[in-house]
């Protein structure tokens, strides 16, 4: 929606996944083999979650065990010499359950600087990844988990001229968190004052170390955060809930080779009510209202308020649904973009303010059977102090900038098991000086097809398109591009599941980000062998 990367607040089971230097999460070191769904949430959040989430959230769920303890191998192997394994375990035994993973990654890969370019040299890639989900049930409707991830990773890459580079980065990440919940309920809750009150505490901790060696230079990066979230949940009657919470999160970071040690402290608290009316029976009364504030108190540029407000209305003769929401959100500069002394300075700007919006959106969504339906949502923000970078590469606030678009989806459930999914982003963007946002394209398109054949044979075709883009701060661009992907699952026996995939079948030549390479058409089998 014309938002920065860095304004997508990452979550995996609570814990905030953003670093404080660099800002982000680098998805490229994720991997799925614990992951049990993916929640998207579009447009700003920040009166929930607070800082870098003017574009959304996206919140990633580890696998929970249940039913009686499996275990499962799997392995797949093609292109750019790429080899995967991985071990899982998930099950339930008396009041515990349990779901864990271990795997591995090893390519050969391809060049970091895009290979038209000249630049032949392949940059490979390891990860090692471990990631365990435990849970305890207590009496009396209480629960704890530990949820824990580990990550090490090595990288190889190319400078920033544009050339062959034998530099590389090594980086260790960790994540944990012993999240708490108790639910009292209607007759110890307030004396019946409510139907049920649900608590929850959540504490995490985050860390990573980064090693990166480019040419005779060095540099070496800690990340730290730790955080404590308390979360109370009321409802109060079947229609009407609130959330009320507080925040106490601490961030540092330091850059050795970049030279600063940073600490930042931010205090927070926040309360959401929902009220969501449904009768079935009465055309007229099917409302939703939902307000949300929220109030950061940060030591380095103090009190940040954000809020939300959402109307939604259904008609059940119709099965059409609309919805409207006003929102302000905030995104947070990051450790680097403040502090970094990366070329003496030159690439931080302590200067540099919260980047603020504030947001407008209304959508339809027409439901006409449990297997199709189709949406539209138009939505407006407004951007101030926008953080972006110069020609020079040097973080500025930008007086104003501006994103409006229309998504458009449509689902249909065709015969035979058959599904196709489309869906269509426009998005018109300028700065202060008219110039377009960086890295974002006016249109996209998405056209998927799935089909399920008696249960054993899951397929997959997708094609996307994504229009040209400002690539660089520079205003280099890069040009439109189209993919084209497929997938195949057979499931041969209740054990054996066998796999098989195609990446840019067609071969495209392109660029997501100016000079930077991405794959050439590719291919990966493999298989999945589960046991008791």
């Amino acid at each position: 929606r014309g938002a920065h990367n860095l304004g997508t607040a990452v979550l995996m089971d609570g814990i905030r996944m953003n670093l404080p230097t660099a800002g982000g999460y680098n998805f490229g070191n994720l991997t799925t083999d614990n992951v049990e769904k993916i929640e998207i949430l579009r447009g700003p959040q920040s009166h929930i979650w607070g800082a870098d989430s003017t574009g959304g959230v996206i919140n990633i769920v580890t696998k929970k065990g249940k039913g009686k303890p499996t275990h499962s191998i799997s392995f797949e192997t093609g292109s750019f010499d790429t080899v995967k394994e991985s071990l899982n375990s998930s099950g339930s035994i008396s009041n515990y359950d349990y779901s864990s993973s271990l795997s591995r990654v090893d390519t050969r890969g391809f060049s970091s600087i895009s290979k038209y370019r000249g630049n032949p040299e392949n940059d490979g890639y390891e990860n090692t990844t471990a990631s365990a989900r435990i849970g305890y049930n207590l009496p009396n409707d209480g629960r704890i988990e530990f949820v824990g991830r580990l990550e090490r990773t090595h990288l190889e890459y190319d400078n920033l001229s544009g050339s062959d580079d034998p530099s590389f980065g090594n980086t260790l990440n960790y994540y944990y968190s012993t999240p708490f919940t108790k639910t009292i309920k209607a007759k110890k809750a307030y004396n019946g004052f409510v139907k049920s009150w649900d608590i929850k505490l959540i504490p995490t901790y985050g860390y990573r170390e980064a090693r990166d060696v480019y040419g005779s230079g060095r540099s070496l990066y800690y990340d730290k955060t730790g955080a404590i979230d308390l979360q109370n949940n009321l409802n109060v009657t079947n229609n009407l809930s609130f959330i009320l919470g507080g925040e106490y999160k601490n961030q540092k970071g330091m850059g050795i080779g970049t030279d600063y040690t940073e600490s930042m402290d931010n205090w927070a608290h926040y309360i959401h009510a929902t009220y969501d009316y449904q009768d079935p029976g009465n055309a007229y009364k099917n409302i939703l209202l939902m307000g949300g504030y929220r109030s950061d108190d940060h030591t380095s540029w103090g009190e940040e308020i954000t809020y939300k407000f959402k109307v939604g209305y259904h008609l059940p003769k119709t099965n059409t649904s609309f919805h409207t929401s006003y929102a302000t959100a905030f995104r947070a500069p990051s450790l680097d973009q403040l502090y970094s002394q990366s070329g003496g300075g030159a690439f931080s700007n302590s200067s540099l303010l919260p980047e603020t919006s504030k947001n407008f959106e209304f959508g339809i969504k027409q439901k006409v059977n449990d297997r199709s339906s189709m949406t539209m949502t138009f939505y407006n923000s407004s951007f101030r102090d926008k953080i972006a970078n110069d020609s020079a590469w040097k973080p500025q606030n930008l007086a104003k900038a501006h994103s409006m678009g229309i998504e458009t989806g449509i689902n249909l459930g065709l015969p035979k098991n058959f599904n196709l999914a489309l869906d269509h982003g426009w998005n018109n963007h300028w700065d202060h000086n008219n110039n377009d946002l960086i890295r974002v394209a006016k249109q996209t398109y998405r056209a998927t097809l799935t089909h399920d054949w008696q249960g054993k044979l899951h397929s997959l075709v997708s094609i996307y398109y994504r229009g040209p883009a400002t690539g660089s701060a520079s205003h280099k661009h890069t040009i439109g591009f189209g993919t084209v992907r497929a997938a195949f699952g057979y499931q041969y026996n209740k054990k054996l599941k066998l796999t098989l995939r195609g990446e840019n079948l067609l071969n495209e030549r392109y660029e997501e980000k100016y000079q930077y390479g991405t794959a050439g058409i590719s291919g990966y089998a493999g298989f999945t062998y589960t046991f008791n």
